[in-house]
């Protein structure tokens, strides 16, 4: 029948891994050592010993020596530039989680996309530390106001400040005054900044010359001035059994510029 030798564990706890092996080779025993975080033993320094220093043991026994490897910690991963979804799985694998997720406007980053993190990318952190995160919600929106009627200037003005690319082009009217806004696209809802809003702008009516009748009878003059888009209204200077149905003036003077459709008058004597 085998008998056994016994004696004591040697104290190894808080002794450098070197100095553990030394002392526990001097006394005969074997070190089988791991490795485990802790808070409190500095790293590479022994957590503890099992069987622990003191225990009654057989002689030439292996003591499980834990080698503190320092604090658990784990490196903020990148997470700026993410989408969401990568976020939460590059936090799962570098041992963290998600803390408070909040949205707020980006105009160049796009929605769902990582703008802010709680921690810099390479911050140490005990496990399942929680961060928080702020993800784009994309450009603001910008209300769009009508301008429809209103001063082209002014439309152009307002429509730049809100943050707006606007355009203009021009078309003749005979109901919308020169440079007032006929028509604007989109001229309601909301859009973002750098959008383009498009207006229509007055030139007002088409300017005809008027043309000259002085001279002419009374019928040619009207056939004259109807052709060239007048209305025409007549003056008789003189009595019917005097008169000689010539044209003797008109108003507006001949090469007026005037809208047309506008009436000219002529003094038929």
């Amino acid at each position: 029948m085998t008998r056994w030798s016994y004696t004591t564990a040697p104290p190894l706890a808080n002794l450098s891994e070197g100095q553990a092996t030394s002392l526990a080779h001097s006394e005969g025993f074997s070190i089988v050592s791991e490795s485990q975080f802790s808070e409190t033993v500095q790293k590479g320094s022994v957590i503890s010993s099992d069987p622990t220093g003191g225990e009654r043991v057989k002689k030439g026994t292996s003591l499980h020596v834990f080698i503190s490897s320092g604090p658990e910690r784990y490196a903020t991963p990148t997470l700026v530039g993410l989408s969401l979804d990568e976020a939460r799985q590059a936090l799962s694998r570098g041992r963290l989680t998600l803390g408070t997720l909040s949205q707020a406007w980006n105009e160049t980053v796009p929605v769902g996309v990582v703008v802010k993190s709680s921690q810099p990318e390479g911050t140490l952190l005990k496990k399942n530390t929680p961060i928080d995160l702020t993800v784009s919600k994309g450009p603001q929106p910008i209300p769009i106001a009508s301008y429809v009627g209103k001063s082209a200037d002014d439309a152009s003005t307002a429509l730049g400040k809100a943050g707006f690319t606007v355009t203009r082009t021009e078309q003749n009217s005979d109901t919308v005054a020169k440079d007032v806004v006929i028509s604007q696209s989109p001229d309601r809802g909301n859009g973002k900044k750098g959008d383009t809003v498009r207006l229509v702008v007055s030139k007002g009516p088409v300017l005809v010359s008027v043309p000259r009748v002085t001279g002419k009878d009374e019928a040619q003059a009207r056939e004259k001035l109807t052709q060239a888009g007048f209305k025409v209204t007549v003056t008789y200077n003189t009595p019917d059994w005097l008169r000689l149905n010539v044209v003797a003036g008109q108003d507006p003077a001949s090469g007026r510029m005037i809208p047309k459709g506008s009436t000219v008058t002529i003094f038929v004597s």
